[in-house]
């Protein structure tokens, strides 16, 4: 079995289990594939890396001028992946369980100046229905300070 194999196979587990979307999938996706890739210019594979192995890879991707959202990612999915492996007894430990979650930047959301509040909401055409109903939700989304899936 291939080392895509054993990807494959993990993604498809954790789509059944856990109904992550496409976008998830598709970056663990990534995210494994490169390391396999990484792993293999070492002599090395996913099921065959040791702690040692994954945490020169996480310095990698710092190198390569990742942030810690970047790297905190590709653990989840490593850290997924492997506790899985375990799971089918691929293998009897888990090589993740020493790398921790690097601290995550978080960035503030902007503000709208109030030049900016007053032109978004004469935006809409107030000369037919439409312009009123997108008026309407502009006021609550600013007045409530809701997200636009909350508002949805």
């Amino acid at each position: 079995m291939g080392e895509s194999d054993h990807i494959d196979e993990f993604l498809n587990f954790i789509w059944l289990e856990k109904s992550l979307s496409k976008n998830t999938l598709d970056a663990y996706r990534r995210d494994l594939m490169k390391t396999e890739r990484w792993l293999r210019g070492n002599s090395k594979s996913l099921i065959s890396a040791s702690s040692i192995d994954l945490q020169q890879y996480m310095v990698s991707i710092f190198d390569a001028g990742g942030s810690s959202n970047t790297a905190a990612r590709w653990l989840s999915s490593v850290k997924a992946f492997y506790r899985h492996a375990i799971l089918v007894s691929k293998l009897s430990s888990n090589p993740s369980d020493t790398l921790v979650y690097p601290k995550r930047s978080r960035k503030l959301p902007g503000s709208l100046s109030s030049m900016e509040v007053e032109l978004l909401l004469n935006a809409p055409d107030l000369s037919n229905p439409i312009g009123y109903r997108d008026r309407t939700m502009l006021e609550l989304l600013y007045a409530c300070g809701l997200r636009i899936t909350e508002l949805v």
